[in-house]
């Protein structure tokens, strides 16, 4: 293959970068650059009185007389100012503009009149200011809005362009004004929007109809509506009692958009579904608690870039509510008091994708800002107590059968959660048990086969708690399910029962948790991971002789972040998981440890442990001692040549002294090298005598050369990419009994 050219001086590479020692408990166990955590207040150059999302992991303040300052989040300091002529009414951010700008700003003057400012931000650099001419058309504006549409990438359409209207209920102004490279375009709309937002569709947009309670998408280059839906609670009169939050909105949006309606009193989540034609899902609605609703009330909201966790505010007061979005339902969860009365809220996504979202808040006096994780925000709001990762905050009561009238209001919410959690739509957790619980309820009752009364008869309830257990226990998606089992098989060359490897945990069999129904399905890139553990686990029960019992598994961002200190990273790679000895009474910890131990000591394994009540917490890591079969430059075409050769020496190897050992691509993070390897943990014999015995195949290889120059690394920070993943476990040819 092409890719093998760079391996006499990539190999060189990788021996000079891989050569250090470093400790068993550290190799492998690889912790992405912290972006932001944590929690910190800065002081501001002047009163600001608003904030807004900015590209690249940066955020804007606006302040009233014009000012403007760019914060990077990582470092938490300015890195640009500038001052604009009259008072910022309408921001609109995106990585590229096609007239090289990031941000554009509508200002208004002390006259009432509208102007149009070009900013053009570096990473690090100053502000250039670029003044623009607005559309006459909208000199009249009562509340202008402004939004890059478009992407880069769509240069036949005009690139990124810059959208202006008016977001007024009943303004005379019916049209989008789209500023493209030639000038200013009206594009006239039947029933226009007046509040928009980007939905991850490209071009497309999340448009709010007040007049006439409608959310549609639509193509505001065109004017096109292309699904359109009616929703309550969206009918409004003044524009800022609308609260509009769109996480990753300069990056064109996530998929999911948060609306507060201080006229109405409802919070909505909208999440935009569709392959082929983006379509609305039914909209989840929780109705907000009596401050939200009072005259004159400006509502914040932001929320982290799944749009699971939500923070609702109002500007001027000092508590705020953390909104949880389960699969299927939305419900109230810790109250935040803020040191200061809020004036304004937003949420920043990091640059990459990768580490937490930061929530920033401005202090009432628009002096300083708060910059904070959502785990420090949980934690602070449950006053230090935190939730470790197996731990219920409540026994896990049984759900309590009868009509949905009779039941207390504690326990139609026990139901609401029990049936959002499993993904039934059931809109808030409210203890109402009004139609949707009632709808989510018979559906429920008709795909467990049983009559649908829409009433929690014992029947019902028992059913309800076999599949709250069944979802803790492992996906009830039975082809996910069959597709992991297929892909663990072939990556160890034998049938094993690796469904039990998406337990996902404790917290999603217990409705009284408040990381309930928060977890899922681990994605497929990150299958792979588990093989290790997988490896591990069957090493383990022939030892014992017995069964082990998987606890959990996977967590996803939402969980992780709901859990805050109590969360591992390595659950969230599909790399950690907790088991036990279902047979012992202390979950045979103690066999366990010795097992895992005495593996380890034999230099069969790597990872990290511990003891954590009844089960042994266990992480899989890449061990110290590897010997190389190839490295590649970080690419898409060189990830393809070392997956083909980890397929190849897995089967040129099979039946050796090698059997049982994994062969994978990790990659060396600092200097982007893909290395196809095969762990033999902390042996250094081992790792020689797998060397030679990758160069003894090295003829029978595709090109008679590769593993030739096959050679002993030490691990320094070797990781499993998701970008490219591939690992399997070379075969003795034996078929060993699945448990």
């Amino acid at each position: 293959m092409m890719a093998r050219i760079f391996r006499s001086y990539v190999g060189l590479l990788v021996r000079l970068a891989v050569g250090l020692v470093v400790s068993v408990a550290s190799a492998g166990a690889f912790a992405p650059p912290s972006w932001f955590s944590g929690s910190v207040t800065i002081d501001l150059p002047f009163e600001a009185s608003s904030l807004v999302s900015g590209p690249d992991g940066t955020a804007l303040i606006l302040g009233a007389g014009g000012e403007l300052a760019l914060i990077d989040i990582a470092t938490a300091r300015i890195v640009g100012a500038s001052e604009l002529k009259g008072q910022p009414v309408a921001v609109a951010t995106g990585s590229r503009m096609r007239t090289e700008a990031r941000i554009a700003v509508v200002t208004r003057a002390a006259d009432g009149g509208l102007a149009l400012s070009a900013l053009s931000l570096g990473a690090r650099g100053p502000i250039g200011t670029i003044a623009l001419k607005i559309d006459e058309r909208l000199a009249q504006a009562i509340a202008p809005g402004a939004i890059v549409v478009g992407a880069d990438e769509d240069r036949a359409a005009g690139g990124r362009r810059l959208l202006l209207w008016d977001r007024a209920p009943g303004s005379p102004i019916q049209y989008f004004s789209l500023l493209k490279p030639g000038g200013y375009v009206a594009v006239p709309v039947k029933d226009i929007p007046r509040a928009l937002a980007p939905i991850g569709a490209g071009r497309l947009m999340l448009g709010i109809h007040p007049e006439s309670d409608l959310l549609s998408i639509v193509d505001p280059a065109q004017g096109d509506l292309i699904d359109l839906v009616s929703v309550d609670g969206l009918s409004y009169k003044a524009p800022e009692s609308l609260a509009l939050f769109a996480p990753m909105a300069p990056e064109g949006g996530s998929g999911s958009v948060v609306i507060a309606n201080a006229e109405s009193g409802i919070l909505t989540i909208v999440t935009v579904g569709g392959l082929s034609r983006p379509r609305l899902d039914l909209p989840l609605q929780l109705t907000l608690p009596e401050p939200f609703r009072a005259p004159g009330a400006r509502p914040a909201l932001a929320a982290d870039h799944d749009a699971q966790f939500i923070l609702a505010g109002i500007e001027g007061a000092r508590e705020l509510r953390v909104v949880q979005r389960l699969k299927g339902a939305l419900n109230f969860g810790d109250t935040l008091v803020l040191d200061a009365p809020l004036r304004a809220l937003t949420a920043v996504s990091p640059p990459s994708g990768a580490g937490e979202d930061a929530f920033l808040f401005l202090s009432g006096d628009g002096r300083s800002l708060t910059i904070s994780d959502i785990a420090s925000l949980l934690q602070r709001a449950r006053s230090g107590v935190t939730f470790q990762p197996q731990v219920a905050a409540a026994p896990n009561v049984p759900l309590e059968a009868g009509s949905l009238s009779a039941l207390a209001t504690i326990e139609v919410m026990r139901l609401q959660r029990a049936l959002g959690g499993l993904g039934y739509k059931i809109g808030a957790i409210d203890g109402r048990g009004g139609p949707l619980t009632e709808t989510a309820l018979r559906a429920f009752q008709l795909d467990q086969g049983l009559e649908p009364t829409g009433k929690l008869d014992p029947e019902t309830a028992t059913a309800l708690q076999a599949a709250l257990s069944a979802s803790g226990g492992q996906t009830a998606n039975a082809r996910v399910l069959d597709a992991f089992d297929r892909t663990t098989d072939a990556a160890l060359g034998e049938d094993f029962d690796s469904g039990r490897l998406l337990a996902m945990g404790p917290t999603q069999t217990n409705v009284d948790h408040p990381c309930f129904g928060l977890n899922d399905v681990p994605p497929e890139t990150l299958w792979p991971n588990a093989v290790k553990f997988a490896n591990l686990l069957r090493r383990i029960e022939g030892e014992l002789g017995q069964p082990v019992e998987v606890v959990a598994g996977y967590q996803n961002e939402a969980l992780t972040r709901c859990l805050g200190v109590g969360a591992h990273p390595l659950h969230g790679a599909f790399q950690a998981f907790d088991i036990r000895l279902a047979a012992e009474a202390d979950g045979g910890v103690k066999k366990l440890s010795d097992s895992l131990q005495g593996l380890a000591a034999r230099g069969l394994a790597t990872f990290d442990m511990r003891v954590e009540g009844g089960f042994v917490h266990v992480g899989t890591e890449i061990g110290r001692n590897l010997a190389l079969v190839a490295s590649y430059p970080a690419g898409a075409r060189s990830c393809e040549a070392a997956k083909a050769d980890v397929d190849e020496f897995a089967r040129l190897l099979a039946g050796g002294d090698l059997a049982g050992r994994e062969i994978f691509v990790a990659r060396l993070a600092d200097n982007d090298i893909y290395a196809v390897a095969v762990d033999t943990n902390s042996d250094q014999r081992a790792a020689e005598a797998a060397s030679r015995a990758i160069a003894a195949v090295a003829p029978q290889s595709s090109d008679r050369k590769t593993g030739a120059d096959s050679y002993v690394i030490r691990n320094r920070d070797l990781f499993f990419d998701p970008a490219c993943t591939r690992i399997a476990v070379i075969r003795d040819q034996a078929q060993r009994k699945k448990y």
